[in-house]
């Protein structure tokens, strides 16, 4: 619930932002359209520049403002990235190198900005900050889908190396002559449930991970629907978990020598 809630206020405030910095953008010019016109009227040549002036420095102050606020996010996001501690090493490489990338093109998007002089150049350059960089849309909610697979993707392997487990202690009991069917219908039910899941967790792994704002921008909805995804693997595990449980106090009611098994998967999920 609290990712499903971080990603929904991250597509809102992306939403108002872009509403919110496009009429910004909207408004300033028609301001300096109707001052230019009011000054063709008055022939107050003085008055155009002064008005002019002000609507590029209205500009680049909201512009530069927002380039800040990017830059702080994408800080706290790359801590966040270095201290995951189930991310693979490869993924954490290429999500920190994603960071700094986007870092280093609004830093230098913030110089370019401060050098305009026309309303036009400060307006296209400012505008740019969301089309060019999605840091809300795109950026935040990728790195923390990324994250999500990896954790359920240690989850897959511990209870997968329980199922092995599992499976020599229902062989040991059926050789002892215990009836092991309704165990083994369980845990090939949750041999299946993880296996599942995995699936969903390595396709948002290699599906999320490459995107980049101009596949956003190609389509606003490109993440959509991962993160239902992710939870119907969690389903998946939680469901896999259970049937350990159930197995394992199958197996002890037995009385072969089926042997003992932990119950560690209590907590896997």
């Amino acid at each position: 619930m609290k990712t499903r809630n971080l990603i929904t206020r991250i597509g809102l405030s992306t939403a108002a932002l872009a509403l919110g910095l496009s009429v910004t953008l909207i408004g300033m010019a028609s301001a300096q359209s109707n001052s230019t016109n009011a000054t063709a009227a008055t022939n107050s040549g003085s008055s155009s520049s002064t008005s002019k002036q002000q609507t590029i420095a209205n500009i680049l102050s909201k512009g530069s403002a927002e380039i800040n606020r990017r830059e702080t996010s994408l800080s706290n996001l790359n801590t966040r990235i270095t201290g995951a501690k189930n991310l693979t090493s490869s993924d954490r490489s290429y999500l920190l190198d994603e960071v700094q990338t986007e870092e280093s093109g609004l830093n230098n998007l913030k110089t370019t900005l401060a050098a305009c002089t026309t309303v036009t150049c400060a307006a296209t350059n400012a505008e740019s900050i969301i089309t060019e960089y999605r840091v809300y849309a795109l950026v935040l909610p990728k790195v923390q889908l990324v994250r999500m697979a990896d954790d359920q993707q240690v989850i897959e392997t511990s209870l997968t190396t329980l199922t092995t487990k599992l499976q020599s202690r229902i062989t040991n009991a059926q050789t002892a002559g215990d009836n092991v069917a309704t165990l083994q219908t369980d845990l090939n039910t949750m041999i299946a449930d993880i296996n599942a899941a995995a699936a969903i967790s390595k396709n948002i792994e290699t599906t999320v991970l490459p995107l980049q704002p101009s596949d956003y921008d190609a389509n606003h909805s490109v993440l959509a629907g991962d993160l239902t995804q992710l939870q119907t693997a969690r389903t998946d595990l939680q469901n896999a978990a259970a049937l350990a449980k159930t197995i394992i106090t199958g197996l002890k009611s037995l009385g072969s020598n089926s042997g003992s098994t932990s119950s560690g998967s209590g907590n896997q999920t």
